[in-house]
């Protein structure tokens, strides 16, 4: 499945490949934003998939309720046998999932948890998420 590129502030599925199916998500996840970013992840959902990737790269922020919807994607697949996977999670987005107590829940690739933190965290810094396992 192909759709146009993501424009500021909206989120948008954006292939499907066999068992998966990539969202990217732009500009703010929050309480304004969210009846968007719900419905494309229940898009996303609904094609039943082995994994939904969401590329955060053009996320600007995330607040707890945008926290809340990735966490009720990631349960919904988990419950199917399936996962959430989190890409290019930008440093303030990871920053809150750590002040949340989420960082350890998401599977992210490309980004904070495969280099031990997101870019740009020095290896002394708190924020830092060290895999385990």
């Amino acid at each position: 499945m192909q759709v146009d590129p993501v424009s500021q502030g909206r989120a948008a599925p954006a292939a499907a490949a066999g068992d998966s199916v990539e969202v990217h998500i732009a500009g703010r996840v929050d309480v304004a934003s969210i009846r968007r970013h719900q419905a494309v992840l229940a898009q996303a959902l609904d094609l039943r998939p082995r994994c939904v990737v969401v590329d955060l790269s053009r996320c600007t922020g995330v607040d707890a309720t945008g926290i809340g919807v990735l966490l009720d994607a990631h349960r919904a697949l988990w419950s199917e046998g399936s996962r959430l996977t989190l890409r290019a999670v930008p440093p303030e987005v990871w920053r809150m999932f750590v002040l949340a107590r989420v960082d350890h829940v998401f599977d992210v690739r490309g980004g904070p948890a495969d280099a031990g933190g997101p870019p740009g965290l020095s290896p002394d810094d708190p924020h830092r998420h060290l895999p385990t396992g």
